[in-house]
């Protein structure tokens, strides 16, 4: 493979990538590996992109080497409803594989993006001959259907403003933050509000009263976390 331009590319072998050690394919063997080194290719996306929409039959899934992205749904309306965010490490589109079904949602590059994407038939050849790797494939789905099952039941019994809380926090946890203590993830109002399971309107004026009350700084598409015992007890979480 011919590497060109000033691009980040993701590393040639699986085994020298840094996000191996947490990957689902951790368990494959040498031949396997090496197949998944030589088949995999390297895609890039910027901001906005779309790596695949719902709907859609898989054709295979990507490893996200450098970046974030969104999976959104719309349904009916234009309101987007933001299920799930995914950064480096985390793998976009094995569900549907999984199920031999259609896309659910559609994913959208949050950043500039770096990912290496493996061929569907691949995919279905490493689960199949190894049971490590699907029971890996497996374990990962049932964490995320968790993660989004107590999203939804936080959005269907939580007020917004404790439901900002709780999402500033988790992304903080998972996003860690910049030289000057903002999070690690620019989101937009409308993105924000996607995440908490409200408008846009609602979403912005929980914003300004958080940061009237201290809790928060916004500085645009940034935000910092001010006092974090105090967003913690607003947003119910104990530690």
């Amino acid at each position: 493979m011919k590497r060109k331009g000033k691009k980040e590319w993701p590393p040639l072998e699986c085994e020298t990538c840094p996000w191996y050690p947490y990957s689902m394919f951790q368990d494959l063997s040498r031949a396997q590996l090496e197949q998944l080194s030589m088949e995999k290719e390297p895609r890039f996306f910027k901001r906005g992109d779309i790596i695949f929409e719902a709907g859609h039959p898989p054709r295979g899934m990507y490893c996200i080497y450098k970046g974030k992205a969104k999976l959104v749904k719309r349904e009916h309306t234009d309101h987007e409803m933001i299920v799930r965010i995914a950064r480096e490490g985390d793998v976009l589109g094995y569900r549907s594989i999984l199920g031999n079904t259609p896309y659910s949602a559609t994913a959208i590059a949050l950043t500039d993006m770096v990912t290496c994407y493996i061929p569907l038939s691949l995919v279905n050849k490493l689960i199949e001959s190894n049971h490590k790797t699907a029971l890996r494939f497996l374990r990962r789905l049932a964490k995320d259907l968790g993660e989004a099952e107590s999203r939804m039941v936080s959005i269907a019994y939580s007020p917004v403003k404790e439901r900002i809380a709780r999402i500033l926090l988790m992304l903080q946890k998972v996003y860690g933050t910049d030289e000057q203590g903002y999070i690690n993830l620019e989101l937009s109002r409308e993105e924000l509000a996607s995440l908490t399971g409200t408008v846009v309107e609602t979403a912005i004026r929980n914003l300004s009263a958080l940061e009237k009350e201290g809790y928060i700084d916004v500085n645009k598409r940034k935000i910092k976390i001010l006092n974090k015992n105090k967003l913690a007890f607003l947003g119910n979480i104990s530690d």
